[in-house]
């Protein structure tokens, strides 16, 4: 509930679709959740906006990290 209120705090403000898909993505483990937010984030700071293009981008970066695979334990 308060991933929207910090991504308008980067000034990467995240449409609901893109909440939704980064949320089933991370599969709501919290490191992972958090690697694909500043991600996501990063990706939509050049916009102003965090959308659904951003959270694709962002899963790009983050299935490099070894921690990714803890949303599958």
């Amino acid at each position: 509930a308060a991933l929207p209120a910090r991504f308008d705090a980067v000034g990467a403000p995240i449409d609901a679709d893109a909440l939704a898909l980064l949320l089933d993505e991370s599969r709501g483990h919290p490191y992972c959740t958090m690697l694909l937010c500043r991600a996501s984030a990063r990706a939509g700071l050049p916009g102003g906006h965090t959308e659904i293009a951003a959270v694709s981008a962002g899963l790009l970066e983050v299935r490099e990290d070894e921690g990714w695979e803890l949303r599958d334990a």
